[in-house]
């Protein structure tokens, strides 16, 4: 594997270089890219793979007290008054309390199932996840053995590396007991793929030295100051030192699927809580395919995180609304079911 340089990922760019793999129409929002491929294309491997997170081509944006307040205040807004569009009440003994015993927990897998239409790949995704399903059990794999990689800078066999790891979580132990019940025909097709994956990231990945401030899994939150919600995302990767005046951190999502619809508004939320629970947001979100290489990223900017608090408030307002406001089916109940949402 190649090696990355020793900097910081907030330190000085050179001038950027797009990814071959997709092309944005002037004006264009991130949601709106157009995918184009030749037939000359290859996956970014090494520095280039990590240069195109860290250079976004923008600039980056700086602390801002006023915005945090601004984006707290369309989710208080939505929780109060179910509009989210007045300002929240500055009293907090005039909040509304909905949710007394416990917070709801909102991850963007939740919120999607609220705000989606009927028929969406969304609520198709919520079904996969009370079912366990060869996609959904593929990825929980291939994330950890990009944990593992990041993490130790090496995979074995990528199929027994990654049972041991599920096995180590006592809440994804019942994947390794699915897996261990899949028929010989179903079981063999998923190793193949598992071990193709493990292959690409193994050699498209880069080893990140400690400049670079790796870290895998975490898990962030945002609660709201009464208590009544929590926001919650797991991000694979994050790159940057947090906490500066300036955004020095980056967040990447993995996927051993295709794309989906929601995976963008899944990296645009990890963006909204950052931005909520550090002087300053990430500067850039991105999602790898580890079955392609392809790498869609995201600079943040104020535009990109009044729309992901505002999808945020949709779903607060849907569940105010739903017969459950304490959203006993928002919690993520383990970090092992957040773990295995997405494919």
């Amino acid at each position: 594997m190649g090696s990355a340089r020793a900097v910081d990922a907030a330190g000085a760019p050179p001038a950027p270089q797009a990814s071959p793999a997709r092309s944005r129409r002037a004006g264009s929002r991130p949601d709106q890219v157009t995918f184009q491929r030749s037939s000359e294309w290859t996956p970014l491997t090494g520095d280039a793979l990590l240069d195109r997170v860290r250079h976004t081509g923008r600039r980056r944006p700086q602390a801002d007290p006023e915005r945090v307040a601004h984006l707290a205040a369309i989710l208080e807004s939505a929780w109060q008054t179910g509009d989210g569009t007045e300002q929240a009440t500055a009293d907090p003994e005039q909040r509304p309390n909905h949710c007394a015993a416990k917070p709801a927990i909102l991850t963007s897998e939740r919120i999607s199932s609220l705000v989606a239409p009927t028929g969406s790949l969304t609520e198709r995704g919520d079904r996969e996840r009370q079912a366990l399903t060869v996609p959904i059990v593929r990825g929980a794999l291939v994330r950890v053995l990009f944990h593992q990689l990041v993490t130790v800078g090496s995979i074995g066999d990528p199929m027994v590396d990654g049972m041991e790891a599920l096995a180590a979580d006592e809440h994804d132990r019942p994947l390794c007991q699915w897996i261990d019940g899949l028929p010989p025909t179903a079981r063999d097709a998923l190793v193949s793929e598992v071990n193709c994956q493990a292959h690409h990231l193994t050699t498209r990945w880069p080893t990140l030295g400690t400049a670079w401030y790796p870290r895998t899994g975490e898990r962030i939150r945002f609660a709201a100051t009464h208590g009544s919600w929590q926001l919650s995302a797991s991000v694979d990767l994050a790159l940057g030192r947090p906490g500066l005046d300036k955004a020095s951190v980056a967040f990447v999502t993995l996927s051993s699927g295709v794309r989906r619809p929601e995976h963008p508004h899944a990296r645009r939320f990890a963006a909204l809580i950052e931005t909520l629970r550090h002087p300053a947001p990430p500067f850039a979100v991105a999602t790898y395919y580890a079955q392609t290489g392809e790498l869609d990223v995201d600079p943040v900017d104020d535009e990109l995180l009044e729309a992901a608090a505002r999808r945020t408030a949709a779903g607060l307002h849907a569940l105010v609304a739903s017969s459950d406001p304490c959203g006993s089916g928002a919690a993520t109940g383990s970090a092992g079911a957040a773990m295995v949402g997405q494919p």
